[in-house]
Parts: C-alpha cells; structure tokens; sequence
C-alpha cells in the first residue's frame, strides 16, 4: 500500500507542483518586479519636477526605463522605453559637462 502511494504522488503530484512553481510562481515575480519598477519610474519622474537640475536622479530614470524595457514583451514598447532611457542619460551627460 505504501509503495502505490508513493508511486502516485511521484508519478501524479510532483509533476503537478513542479507546473505550479514554474507556471503560476514565477509571472508573479516579474509582475512584482514590473510593478516595482514602474513606482520607481514614477517617484523619479517626480523628483525631477521638484529639481531638474539633479542629473543623477535622471539617470537612474534612465536605468529604470532601461530595466523597463528588458522586461517588456512588446518590441516597440521596449524600442520606446530603451529611447527614453537613451534621452535620460545624454541629459544627465550634458548637465554634469
């Protein structure tokens, strides 16, 4: 009896949890991730409105509009964000010359 058990949860239910865990686990990382990137995004957006003249705070816009991108499925939305990120740093780069 033991052994049918045991052949059934290896058989039935590890396949099971192993799809649970690489399915429905891991979106919900990138979705937090997304998220989080997009609150940073915002909270450096509004910082520059207070102080434009911060050019390290328009640079790490730039990065978050880079990590954006690389978790972007759209290409042309990526395309936007990675320009956007692009614009951030010649701006941080012209303010500190």
């Amino acid at each position: 009896m033991i052994n049918k058990v045991s052949a059934y949860i290896r058989i039935i239910l590890l396949p099971f949890i192993h799809c649970y865990f690489v399915v429905l686990r891991i979106p919900t990382i990138f979705i937090n991730l997304y998220l989080l990137i997009a609150e940073a995004t915002s909270k450096f957006e509004e910082a520059l409105k207070l102080e434009p003249k911060r050019h390290y705070t328009r640079w790490c816009l730039g990065n978050a509009y880079t990590s954006e991108g690389f978790l972007e499925t759209d290409g042309t939305i990526a395309y936007s964000l990675f320009k956007q990120a692009t614009q951030c740093f010649q701006q941080a780069l012209d303010q500190v010359i």
